[in-house]
């Protein structure tokens, strides 16, 4: 079964990093799609809804994480994609989030990608 995840990343190196990290991803074959802030995201979801997973850094220029995620959630409260935030500060995050809005998980960058794929699996599974 193929899935769809939307990486919402500003920095090209840590974009690299996904490519290479769900690249090596063993379970469901992924296609990956790619946006450098909240807009772009945006309309990405309004492009292609059939989303299965949202890769969301928190720090962004134009639109950052949180109000990226506030306004898929107001906007489209039909979508119910499944966020996991990715951030240097990520366990902050989820102390501060928790489980709220649709967030199923925390990714502490920089990261392995062994890391990527056991929470990919806990997502999927």
């Amino acid at each position: 079964m193929s899935k769809t995840v939307l990486v919402v990343e500003d920095s090209a190196l840590f974009q690299k990093a996904y490519t290479a990290a769900l690249a090596s991803y063993t379970g469901d074959s992924l296609e990956v799609l790619y946006a450098s802030n909240g807009e772009e995201a945006i309309a990405q979801v309004e492009q292609r809804p059939a989303i299965d997973l949202i890769v969301l850094d928190v720090n962004m220029p134009v639109m950052d994480g949180p109000a990226f995620l506030e306004r898929l959630r107001r906007d489209y409260p039909s979508l119910d994609i499944p966020v996991m935030f990715s951030s240097t500060r990520a366990y902050a995050m989820r102390d501060k989030i928790g489980d709220t809005m649709g967030v199923v998980a925390y990714l502490q960058k920089p990261f392995a990608p062994r890391e990527l794929h056991a929470l990919l699996d806990k997502i999927w599974t």
